[in-house]
């Protein structure tokens, strides 16, 4: 699973020393966030940019605090392995928030926004007493048929100091039951609530063993979308054009590189002796599915369901 920055927590503390007490405290969190919660990767909005250039003093960025001697060795190796690349929030992750917006008291927001789309953790750098919290509530506006704006109240999961992190633990665990059921219902019942799809490779063991991810149930709507446009599949060549127009999934080939260089990985057995390359994917979160349309069949094959495969761009 992920989790996800709030961006309205990076501001410029008077000192020095200030932040850096606030970088120790919130890679305390994030390492707790991962033992404790068994969260995985920490995913920022798309508009904070390279988090090492992030001040959070006048001229201290990110990237200076992490090679501060004052600042203990241990601590800066872990917050490397925190902030090493990390993914940034993508628009297709969050559809609902093209048609709706969500404000933290005045501020339109980003992160918590996808924080409470995809039901996971907020964690904040704490250069402030209002993001010493467990729970952030936040306000979301949208439009309904009759053009009327209508609003919701939502309360994010958040933690910006350890002890945050324990008060959460029985709420995600309970959400981890729930994707490995999910999982093993995929898998279970795969003839009766996909008939045109045909699971492969190590599906199998992939979805029974619970995939670590709150993007379970998108998977599972992806997987229903695939199935119905097949439903209508009557002639000629998969069309994967229409099938992400009509759709909204994001779906597409591997580049020619990719498959040059990792081609293998992409490669499974179809049965009759057949092993075909499976470059097709739908992309949802930090999951991707890989399936092989079959124009023989009018079937798709789906060989590969988890973390995204290596490729050419990392």
């Amino acid at each position: 699973m992920d989790y996800i920055l709030n961006e309205l927590s990076i501001n410029t503390l008077p000192s020095i020393i200030e932040a850096r007490k606030a970088l120790n405290t919130f890679v305390e969190t994030c390492i707790s966030a991962k033992k404790s919660l068994n969260f995985e990767t920490l995913r920022i909005p798309e508009d904070v940019g390279s988090i090492y250039n992030i001040e959070l003093s006048n001229g201290y960025p990110l990237s200076r605090w992490l090679h501060d001697t004052e600042v203990d060795y241990d601590i800066r190796q872990m917050a490397y392995q925190i902030v090493a690349n990390p993914p940034l929030i993508k628009q297709s992750e969050i559809a609902e928030s093209i048609i709706a917006c969500y404000y933290y008291q005045s501020h339109e927001v980003k992160g918590f926004a996808a924080t409470g789309i995809l039901n996971t953790l907020a964690v904040s750098i704490l250069t402030d007493n209002q993001w010493d919290c467990q729970e952030v509530a936040i306000r979301k506006e949208y439009f309904n048929e009759a053009e009327e704006v209508l609003t919701e109240d939502i309360t994010i999961k958040h933690a910006s100091q350890k002890q945050h992190i324990n008060n959460h633990q029985a709420y995600f665990q309970e959400l981890r039951n729930e994707s490995l059921q999910k999982c093993k219902q995929i898998w279970e019942q795969r003839e009766q609530l996909f008939p045109n799809l045909i699971f492969c490779g190590k599906t199998k063991k992939q979805l029974s063993s619970g995939l670590s991810s709150k993007y379970v149930h998108q998977i599972f709507d992806k997987l229903a979308a695939l199935n119905n446009y097949l439903s209508y599949w009557s002639s000629g060549d998969f069309n994967l054009n229409d099938f992400v127009a009509n759709n909204n999934v994001d779906c597409t080939d591997e580049s020619d590189c990719t498959m040059q260089k990792y081609g293998d990985e992409r490669k499974f057995s179809i049965g009759d002796g057949r092993s075909v390359y499976f470059r097709l994917h739908i992309k949802t979160g930090d999951l991707r599915f890989h399936f092989f349309p079959d124009p023989q069949s009018r079937k798709a094959y789906i060989g590969y369901i988890g973390k995204h495969l290596n490729t050419c761009t990392g």
